[in-house]
């Protein structure tokens, strides 16, 4: 379990090594902010797949060569991340192409989607952790091969959900000093009015 602490740690680690590379401070414009958003992506997305990636390659290899307990969750190490996989790669492949200049308020609306999405999703990674807890006592409470399936199934959604919640709390806390750039626009903006209606402009 240690190993498995000193993993997690590490990984949230790089995430934010990562992001220290983009400015956090100095801005000019929503283009500069858009680029931001877009990097803070490109981080999340390199992060997962280069986790499911390496777990595939190494359960799938230790999946041979372990028995008991730890075959069982090698190989679940290896199923759950070829769905990690086929979400992470399209994802990478759309955060690459190029995107237009948003507008602030399609900036803004896109900013909070991605924050509520990455919220969500810790509140989900945790009933990831539940499950494979579950799934650990529930095995305690059998015999031969049942028990040891069920035990390193469990310890293998418990591994995964607590990546899932680190990467996954980084991201959110990532973006949100996006959004602070975000609230710091507002003193940009103007209200024109005129015969036909109101108007938003940026200065």
């Amino acid at each position: 379990m240690k190993s498995i602490f000193t993993l997690l740690l590490s990984v949230g680690i790089t995430s934010i090594s990562l992001a220290q590379q983009i400015d956090t401070t100095s801005y000019s414009n929503l283009q500069d902010i858009q680029l931001r958003q877009t990097n803070f992506s490109k981080i999340a997305m390199i992060s997962l797949n280069s986790w499911a990636i390496g777990n595939i390659a190494y359960g799938t290899i230790a999946n041979f060569q372990t028995t008991g307990e730890a075959k069982y969750f090698h190989q679940m190490n290896a199923i759950w991340n070829v769905v990690n996989l086929g979400i992470g790669v399209p994802s990478i492949i759309g955060v690459y192409k190029h995107k237009d200049q948003q507008s602030f308020e399609t900036l803004f609306k896109n900013q909070k989607k991605m924050e509520a999405v990455y919220l969500f999703n810790a509140g989900l990674d945790l009933t990831y952790i539940t499950a494979g807890a579950a799934s650990r006592l529930y095995g305690n409470s059998l015999n031969g091969t049942d028990a040891l399936r069920f035990k390193g199934y469990g310890s293998s959604l418990i591994f995964q959900g607590g990546y899932l919640f680190v990467h996954d709390l980084a991201m959110f806390f990532l973006l949100k000093t996006n959004t602070k750039l975000l609230d710091k626009e507002w003193k940009n903006v103007t209200l024109n009015v005129n015969p036909t209606g109101a108007v938003i402009k940026f200065k």
